[in-house]
């Protein structure tokens, strides 16, 4: 990849601005922290209602940082489910006690690592939308 002049915005910038490229950038933080979290196993998940409700938070935290996405960045990529961890963060949020553990340590293990790399690229992605 070619580096960028210093002066010389990203696409995300050029295209959303700084607040949404703050966003991206906290939400591969918290997505991060999920990650961490599967590092202790699934067995250990499972048994540690502390591990699960860790997960909650940090599915809520996914989401709200989805929440502040503009939504025409949302809508110009389609493939990064953006609304599927939305949902996910009101279902943590407001139905709680309907919680499927096993999914929510998929999406921590699986969905939302996809996610960030896929995040990661627009990140890394040059210049204006053309």
């Amino acid at each position: 990849m070619t580096e960028l002049p210093e002066n010389a915005p990203d696409y995300i910038t050029a295209n959303y601005g700084v607040r949404a490229r703050q966003a991206l950038i906290d939400l591969r933080t918290f997505i991060a922290l999920g990650v961490g979290l599967t590092d202790e196993g699934r067995t250990a998940y499972d048994r540690n209602i502390y591990l699960r409700l860790s997960a909650e938070a940090i599915v809520h935290r996914v989401g709200e940082a989805v929440a502040r996405l503009p939504v025409a960045l949302v809508q110009a990529h389609p493939e990064i489910e953006f609304s599927l961890a939305k949902s996910m963060r009101n279902r943590v949020a407001h139905r709680y006690q309907s919680v499927d553990y096993a999914i929510l340590w998929t999406a921590l293990a699986v969905d939302l690592p996809h996610m960030s790399g896929q995040v990661a690229a627009l990140l890394a992605r040059p210049g204006h939308d053309t």
